[in-house]
């Protein structure tokens, strides 16, 4: 210790001294006036009590005001400290809400993307729905008017296109995808107009014989009724085709069907020879041959009901293998579901005991919501 420290003593001796002076004067005042009292020592006495007590009362005085001093200097410290500490929260508050809302608008504008690209894919859906139903009707168009024009090649052409376009849509050629290939030709041959005639009804009506043996060989039906309840032998016999006549009796066609006007093919033949003809036909030959096209009609209806037992069979396993894909997908959708909110209570749980690692648990939050997003894509 050096000069200048020894010169001054610090407060805590000086208060010692002070107190132990005090403390022997009292009980030098006390005994002095229990033992003079009664004479003018006494009251000489007494005169020092009461300066002592005085002295020690603003001396004690003194003490308390640096006591509060200091106890004031301490409590405007901690003030300090805790306007700190406030600040410093509120920054991290605002930064997790700042951060909570730019999640929610990329969540936001992530969810509007989705949906927009769902509906732009609805609508390009539809656009090719409406497109591949006008390329149907056109397909339709041409096949009714080269029967009527007896146009066979643009015939085969539209039969053709139909055929391409069930490859292209992944037909096969096994057992089912032949059903399929003759089911899609056949409701090509019997397309009908606005009248309901079919290109069979329009190649006889315009006497073309070789246009109707083509559409006889790919399964038109040859009592079709069209306008006016029409059959094709009634066409080819009201416009006088004899070569027409000819080829649909001799297919099976009814000369006994009586259109709307109550006539016969036979009644409105507009040539002598062709009522001869129709008047003369065999028409037990007809019922043979109806019976055929019957016993065809059915055997391609029991394998049509084949096929759709068939495919409702593959349908209810696929539809039973999907609800338990789905129950699956939900379930572990939900578990993706539970670990998110997990991650996010460790996140508030972490930003409130201040632990120090809110970009760990941001992390562990995207990726839970980066599971829950695949799985939502998945589902």
């Amino acid at each position: 210790m050096n000069g200048k420290d020894a010169a001054q003593p610090n407060s805590g001796s000086r208060f010692q001294d002070d107190l132990l002076g005090c403390s022997t004067a009292a009980r030098a005042i006390n005994l002095g006036w229990e033992e003079g009292k009664e004479n003018q020592l006494g009251r000489v006495v007494l005169h020092w009590r009461v300066g002592v007590e005085a002295f020690l009362q603003m001396y004690f005085l003194e003490q308390s005001h640096e006591v509060k001093a200091a106890l004031t200097l301490q409590s405007a410290f901690r003030r300090l400290l805790a306007c700190r500490e406030r600040a410093r929260r509120l920054k991290e508050q605002q930064e997790y809400n700042e951060l909570m809302e730019r999640l929610q608008r990329e969540a936001f504008v992530a969810l509007v993307k989705r949906e927009q690209e769902e509906a732009e894919r609805e609508r390009k859906k539809e656009e090719e729905a409406k497109k591949k139903q006008r390329e149907e009707q056109q397909r339709k168009k041409r096949m009714l008017e080269a029967a009527f024009e007896g146009d066979v090649e643009e015939m085969q052409a539209v039969l053709r296109e139909v055929a391409d376009l069930d490859t292209k849509n992944g037909v096969r050629t096994d057992e089912k995808g032949k059903a399929i290939r003759l089911r899609n030709l056949i409701s090509m041959v019997e397309c009908t107009d606005a009248n309901g005639n079919t290109p069979l009804s329009e190649a006889s009506g315009g006497g073309h014989p070789s246009a109707i043996k083509m559409l006889i060989e790919n399964g038109a039906n040859l009592n079709s009724r069209g306008a006016f309840n029409r059959t094709p032998l009634y066409r080819a016999a009201f416009g006088g085709h004899l070569a027409a006549v000819e080829i649909l009796l001799q297919h099976g066609a009814d000369p006994r069907l009586y259109a709307d006007d109550g006539n016969t093919p036979g009644q409105v033949a507009s040539i002598d020879s062709l009522v001869a003809i129709l008047n003369s036909w065999d028409v037990s030959l007809t019922d043979s041959m109806l019976q055929k096209m019957e016993a065809e009609q059915q055997r391609r209806a029991h394998l049509e009901e084949k096929q759709k037992a068939a495919e409702t069979h593959r349908m209810t396993e696929e539809v039973e293998r999907l609800a338990k894909e789905y129950e699956r997908r939900s379930k572990e959708l939900q578990q993706a579901y539970c670990e998110l909110n997990r991650r996010i209570t460790e996140h508030d749980k972490c930003q409130r005991k201040q632990m120090g690692n809110a970009e760990v648990t941001l992390h562990a939050i995207a990726d839970a919501e980066g599971v829950v997003q695949k799985l939502r894509l998945e589902g």
